[in-house]
C-alpha cells in the first residue's frame, strides 16, 4: 500500500511538472473521447506523453498525437472490449439483482473479480505497450495482467486512488476536461516504471517484478 501511495506521489509531482501541457493535452483527450469508444485512444495518446516525460525529462503536446496515432487501431479495439465486457457485467448484475443464495452470491463475486481486474489491466496497459521493444495487442494485455498477478495489493491500491479520483471528478465535472485523465496517465507510468526490472529502460515481452 505503502508503494502504491508513493508511485501515486511520483504521478502527482510529475503531472505538475509539465502541468500545462498535460492540462491542454486533458482537453484534446476528453474532446476525442466524445464517441466513448475512442476513450482508450485517448487514453493511449495522454499515456504515451507522460512515458515521455518519464524517461526521457521532458514531452510536448505532438507526443500526445504521436501515442493517439500509433495507438488507434488497438485503442478502438479495446474500446469494441469495454462494450462488451462492460455490457454483459451490467447485464449481468442488474438480471441477477433479486437472486439470493451461495451461488448468485459466488457469481456476483466472479463478475467483481473480473470488472476489478480488467479496469486495472487497462491502468498498465498502454504504459507498458510504451515500454515494449516490439509492442503487440495482445503481447500488451498479457504482461499487464502478469503485472497484476504478481502485484495485486499494490494493483488495488492504485485502482483504488483511481476510482476515488474518477469519483471526485465526477462530482466536480471540470476535472475529467482539464486534469483527471493526464494525472491518471501519470500515475499509471510512474507504477508501470516503478515495476518494471529497470526503470525508464525497454523491455521485449515480459515485465518481471514480484515487488508488491
Amino acid at each position: 500500500m505503502l508503494e502504491a501511495l508513493r508511485v501515486t506521489g511520483r504521478g502527482i509531482l510529475q503531472f505538475e511538472r509539465f502541468g500545462w501541457r498535460y492540462i491542454a493535452a486533458n482537453i484534446l483527450a476528453a474532446v476525442l473521447s466524445l464517441p466513448i469508444i475512442t476513450l482508450p485512444v485517448a487514453f493511449a495518446g495522454l499515456s504515451r506523453m507522460s512515458y515521455v516525460a518519464q524517461t526521457s525529462h521532458t514531452t510536448a503536446i505532438s507526443d500526445f498525437w504521436a501515442g493517439f496515432r500509433t495507438s488507434l487501431r488497438r485503442g478502438l479495439l479495446i474500446g469494441i472490449a469495454n462494450v462488451v465486457v462492460f455490457g454483459i457485467l451490467v447485464v449481468n448484475f442488474w438480471s441477477y439483482r433479486e437472486q439470493n443464495g451461495l451461488f448468485f452470491i459466488l457469481l456476483r463475486t466472479i463478475w467483481t473479480i473480473i470488472l476489478i481486474g480488467w479496469m486495472a489491466v487497462q491502468l498498465y496497459l498502454w504504459p507498458i505497450l510504451d515500454a515494449m521493444e516490439t509492442p503487440t495487442l495482445l503481447g500488451g494485455l498479457r504482461n499487464a495482467a502478469l503485472m497484476v498477478s504478481l502485484n495485486p495489493f499494490f494493483s488495488l491500491t492504485l485502482l483504488a486512488i483511481v476510482l476515488m479520483i474518477a469519483v471526485i471528478s465526477t462530482l466536480v465535472a471540470a476535472l475529467w476536461l482539464l486534469i483527471s485523465v493526464s494525472l491518471i496517465a501519470c500515475m499509471a507510468n510512474a507504477a508501470v516504471l516503478d515495476r518494471l526490472p529497470r526503470r525508464g529502460k525497454q523491455v521485449n515481452q515480459e515485465p518481471s517484478q514480484t515487488n508488491q
